[in-house]
């Protein structure tokens, strides 16, 4: 039985090449990562998704936006999460994956609701 996990990050994985790897890994070790979040390297997503990686987009978030359209694009990526998170039926012995800070402080309400690691 293939093991599911979670990783969710709300700025671009392309930014951040251990989120990279770390789906590389978790592929070799027969998990199924189910990447919620922006990658914009399409032609490695393709890569990553012939292997097993499903992703789920969400809306585009940079820390360089305007404060308007940073607070919007928070609170979309944070409904987005939610419900992508309810509609795979995360189950209790299953991990999510908060990477990087700025995830975490966006999805703090989130956290204690699954078995979560924070990176």
């Amino acid at each position: 039985m293939v093991k599911r996990i979670f990783l969710v990050m709300v700025t671009d994985i392309i930014d951040y090449p251990p989120v990279i790897s770390l789906i590389r890994i978790l592929l070799e070790l027969n998990y199924k990562p189910y990447i919620i979040g922006k990658y914009s390297d399409e032609i490695m997503k393709k890569e990553f998704e012939k292997s097993g990686a499903i992703f789920f987009d969400t809306t585009y978030y940079s820390s360089k936006l305007n404060i308007i359209k940073k607070l919007i694009s928070i609170l979309s990526f944070r409904r987005q999460t939610k419900k992508v998170l309810e509609l795979l039926e995360v189950k209790k012995d299953e991990d999510v994956w908060f990477l990087n800070a700025d995830t975490i402080s966006v999805l703090y309400k989130l956290i204690p609701k699954y078995r979560s690691i924070l990176h």
